[in-house]
């Protein structure tokens, strides 16, 4: 199905910025310009002299589009365009603007740069902010004229100037030109999310994505976007006994109200990670506030008002047959009262406000229903002026998604957030210890530490009429299931990794003898050798299920917990060198999407009875079923951030060529309309593609030249480099990577034979050979391993790392 996994609707006081390090907003030469129509010389437009005018040919009315293209002459991140229009009229009432990585082949829509009705004629520079993208040439695009002085109607400008720097990143590499370009804005897009299009959210906000949302951010300190996962992660909910929330609001997945088990080893990893990159302690230490209050607004008497607001809020879901509150002291006469209210970006939502007297239980003195309630409003219930006093603001009665947003604080004098009647007491442990209890939830009550994590519970069992237990929430995995323990396996390394980090080595030994046991355990028990493939899931029944699970191999490849043997069979399976028996997609019609594998081979309605979550219906499977092979992204369909472990898997097991072979389609495919893809099924439904939208995990491709082809992972030790380049590349940089408080530029080479480093400007600059092992920190670069050629089990034989930064043992 499709997911809500927005982090709050869009995270408040998250500003828009760049990933890539600040922009110097200096004036960017235009080497040449190209126009629709021409009057007089198109030169005037970059002549410097605001007094030269150029003019399209005129028009007898006033919607016919006329265009100026911008050549750059190289590759740059633009922050404005200024359009300086001329004083006889002409300022175009309609406009859009666009740009292009490949001198104008293709071009793509700037995010905010699309203006209509505008009234604006001069005198002055009307400025387009560009938020974020990189290109060689741009084009404006003037779609209703306005009448000149003359009577016609034709566009019309003195200048033309655009801002920017040359410098362009996070990355660049030997290919320059259009891939270069392409690389930048795929992180821009669903990375960083920073292009103003609105793609993809930039974080989802539940545990089933905090691996990912790690993965994109831990890396970098720009932004600000780190700091906001430092938060995500040190708030989020986890009960006494270890067991993480599948949701921030609730501890079961909204569809079916039931436990998912793979956000807790996600969880874990997304800390591990967080701290290991930065070196933070007061992250593993720190704690929220035992109470907590909800956003709040009062108005008075006099006009005047008092608002609680945070940069550190959090939003809480309302569900349907429950409520939320928070009590408050009025200090003076007050005629409103309110708070913020997020909707996750939904539409028709709304819910009824009550204003008690006292509490939870007092008189109901004012009482309202607000509909179509907008996302992030701040709303408020008025009555006649009421004394001082303590008062209680309910809020019930949901339609739709719709939330209120809670300080993540205790900031109101004499207030108390309530859930249903009850004061909200939160867990203040440290977060060291909710991670730890984590850890232990899975070793313990779900039996990790004899070798597989089971998940124990009667509903969630991993037969046909279970619910489900993960991610991928229309397949009932459940008991022994491959998805949950290959996050297990690697939350076992990286919380190894954290634990020696902090001097605990018999904790982190200890850890790793349970990983090496549960690498055999997953072999032993999920491993099919008559298919050559990893199967889903072992009910309690004993049932094995297999759909041709694509991600569960490529996953398990790339978290290392395959051999060469196993990798090499898959991945002949994947590519259509080798049929499964059994098998609907086969060969080439695996990488049907291109951006992706399909996500199983096999169609669910085929096996009765359907071993599918259908929602009550609601995504239906068989004759006239809304959801059948193809249609949908668990059944046929394909998930784009699956691709991120398609390459990682074949770099680690195969080569560094073969990988780049498959991520060379993902750009040819991007370059055609940046992935914005979503196209509706057969049922005219659009669940065939998990690109855009509530996606936010589609960013992690955009990572695949830092952890693979730069070879990147934090350590307990420092920053592991491991180069991988393929024969296409000769050399690759990635900007502005922050490592325990210092700031990077890596560039790995072919050219060179030993390591180089330089400081600029509080950038350490480091040049690494493209073969061998590098541990940094800080200025200090130690050679672990010279000269070796990474291909296949040879590098994880002799360095005793995986390509996602966990030992082999």
């Amino acid at each position: 199905m499709r997911r809500m996994c927005v982090l709050s609707s869009f995270t408040l006081g998250l500003a828009l910025a760049l990933f890539v390090g600040a922009v110097c907003g200096q004036e960017i030469r235009v080497f040449s310009v190209d126009t629709s129509s021409n009057a007089n010389l198109s030169s005037y437009l970059i002549d410097g002299d605001p007094s030269t005018v150029w003019r399209s040919v005129e028009k007898i009315s006033p919607g016919r589009p006329e265009w100026i293209k911008l050549y750059l002459g190289g590759s740059c991140t633009i922050e404005s365009i200024l359009l300086t229009p001329s004083t006889e009229g002409g300022f175009p009432s309609s406009f859009e603007v666009y740009y292009s990585t490949d001198n104008g082949s293709k071009w793509y829509p700037v995010g905010g740069a699309s203006f209509r009705g505008l009234g604006y004629q001069g005198p002055g520079d009307f400025r387009v902010d560009v938020p974020g993208i990189v290109a060689n040439a741009l084009k404006i695009e003037a779609t209703y004229l306005r009448q000149d002085s003359q009577g016609g109607y034709s566009f019309r400008l003195s200048e033309v100037k655009v801002e920017g720097s040359r410098s362009i990143g996070p990355y660049c590499s030997s290919r320059g030109g259009t891939w270069d370009e392409d690389l930048d804005m795929m992180w821009r897009v669903f990375g960083a999310a920073s292009d103003g299009t609105g793609a993809v959210p930039r974080m989802g906000g539940q545990s089933a994505w905090m691996e990912w949302n790690a993965l994109k951010f831990c890396w970098s300190g720009s932004g600000g976007f780190r700091n906001t996962l430092k938060k995500l992660i040190a708030n989020y909910p986890v009960d006494p006994d270890g067991y993480v929330w599948s949701w921030d609001t609730q501890r079961g997945w909204p569809t079916h109200g039931h436990r998912h088990y793979d956000g807790i080893p996600k969880f874990i990893l997304a800390a591990c990670r967080y701290y290991l990159w930065t070196g933070d302690r007061e992250f593993l230490n720190s704690s929220i506030s035992r109470t907590t209050d909800m956003s709040l607004i009062i108005g008075y008497g006099d006009g005047s008002h008092e608002k609680w607001s945070s940069a550190n809020m959090v939003a809480i879901r309302l569900q349907p047959d429950s409520t939320l509150g928070q009590s408050f002291i009025a200090e003076r006469n007050f005629t409103s009262v309110g708070g913020c209210f997020p909707t996750w970006l939904t539409t028709n939502s709304g819910m009824t406000l009550r204003l008690r007297k006292d509490g939870p239980s007092g008189q109901i003195l004012a009482e309202k229903s607000f509909a179509n309630v907008g996302d992030n409003s701040w709303i408020q219930l008025s009555f006649s002026p009421l004394p001082p006093g303590k008062y209680y603001l309910e809020m019930c009665c949901p339609t739709g998604t719709i939330g209120w947003w809670s300080l993540n604080d205790d900031r109101i004098p004499g207030g108390e957030a309530f859930s249903s009647g009850r004061p909200v007491v939160r867990d203040s442990r440290p977060l060291i210890e909710k991670v730890r209890s984590a850890m232990n939830y899975m070793l313990d009550q779900m039996q990790g530490s004899e070798g597989l994590a089971v998940i124990d519970a009667p509903e969630s069992n991993g037969t046909h009429n279970a619910y489900p237990t993960d991610y991928w929430d229309n397949f009932p995995f459940g008991y022994e299931s491959a998805y949950v323990n290959t996050y297990f396996y690697a939350a076992l390394g990286e919380m190894a990794e954290l634990e020696e980090s902090l001097g605990n080595y018999q904790r982190a030994d200890h850890l790793r003898s349970i990983r090496r046991l549960v690498r055999q355990r997953f072999n032993q028990v999920f491993w099919d050798p008559e298919k050559g493939r990893y199967i889903g899931c072992v009910d309690s029944l004993g049932g094995r299920h297999d759909y041709g699970f694509t991600y569960i191999n490529t996953e398990a490849a790339a978290y290392g917990l395959a051999d060469e043997e196993k990798a090499r069979l898959i991945y002949s399976w994947l590519d259509g060198t080798r049929t499964v028996p059994g098998d609907f997609s086969t060969g080439g019609d695996i990488y049907h999407f291109k951006i992706a594998p399909r996500s199983t081979t096999i169609p669910v309605e085929t096996v009765k009875p359907y071993w599918w979550y259908d929602i009550n219906g609601a995504i239906s499977l068989g004759p006239g079923g809304k959801a059948n092979f193809g249609d949908h992204l668990e059944n046929g369909g394909a998930i784009f951030y699956t691709s991120f472990y398609d390459l990682m898997g074949r770099l680690r097991w195969i080569s560094a060529d073969d990988s780049m072979r498959v991520f060379d389609k993902i750009m040819s495919q991007f370059h055609i309309d940046q992935l914005r893809r979503d196209p509706p099924n057969s049922r005219g439904i659009r669940w065939m593609l998990g690109v855009i939208g509530e996606f936010p995990e589609s960013g992690i491709v955009a990572t695949f030249p830092l952890y693979g082809l730069i070879g990147a992972s934090a350590r307990c030790d420092g920053l592991h480099i491991r180069p991988r380049l393929p024969q296409n590349l000769t050399w690759i940089c990635v900007k502005n990577v922050d490592f325990r408080g210092s700031r990077y530029e890596i560039n790995v080479s072919r050219s060179l034979n030993s390591p180089a480093v330089s400081s600029r400007e509080g950038i350490i600059e480091l040049s690494l050979p493209s073969r061998g092992e590098y541990v940094v920190n800080g200025e200090n670069v130690t050679v672990v391993a010279e000269n070796v050629m990474f291909v296949g089990i040879v590098a994880g034989l002799i360095l005793g790392h995986t390509l996602l930064g966990v030992k082999n043992e």
